[in-house]
């Protein structure tokens, strides 16, 4: 659980009082690895963080944070915490929790306790941070002039001209109150045209 551990947050914490079965634990770091408390987990319910305080052991003593999914056997590593600690885990994904001393450095205790999550103050790459947000303007303010699967999008007009200015092509202009609103160009593969090979707002 130390500055390597990619699945600790700090983040601000609810006390999950709403909840009978609050997620909380107790567990005596005794001598020696292996599963340290109920070797089945404990469940945890709406709980999405657990809020985990390791003391008394030595610096070298590693406790992995172990998952489980209900009904499944298999036990997945969250996460492994080094030394005395203080910090907080996602749980989100896991219906049980229990502890494993992979190395062994001292005794000590482990409480941990349940909590939802309310706001991180970091966030995934992706999320709406404000670079994101101005990225998904600048995105936004392209596409205001435009209409999926329309050349002409969301323009006003009250006469539309043809012209012919060669063989293979045809423009169409757009006015509205007699300004120019839009002009579509057509092209064909040859004068007979049968084949259009592009339509292009210019």
């Amino acid at each position: 659980m130390g500055a390597s551990a990619p699945f600790f947050l700090e983040v601000i914490l609810l006390n999950n009082t709403a909840t009978e079965s609050k997620y909380n634990v107790t567990i005596p770091i005794t001598a020696g690895i292996g599963v340290k408390g109920d070797v089945t987990g404990l469940p945890c319910f709406a709980e999405t963080q657990v809020r985990m305080e390791i003391t008394g052991v030595g610096p070298l003593c590693q406790i992995d944070i172990q998952g489980k999914i209900r009904n499944s056997k298999n036990w997945y590593s969250i996460t492994t915490a080094t030394g005395a600690i203080l910090g907080t885990i996602d749980i989100s994904t896991y219906d049980y929790i229990r502890y494993v001393v992979l190395v062994a450095d001292g005794t000590g205790e482990l409480n941990a306790s349940g909590y939802m999550f309310t706001s991180p103050n970091v966030t995934p790459a992706g999320s709406a941070t404000a670079g994101n947000q101005v990225i998904s303007n600048n995105y936004l303010s392209a596409l205001n002039n435009k209409a999926a699967g329309s050349l002409t999008g969301p323009i006003v007009y009250d006469d539309i001209q043809i012209a012919y200015p060669t063989s293979t092509t045809e423009t169409y202009s757009y006015y509205s109150l007699a300004v120019l609103t839009a002009t579509i160009t057509i092209t064909y593969s040859d004068s007979t045209k049968k084949t259009i090979t592009r339509a292009q707002r210019t």
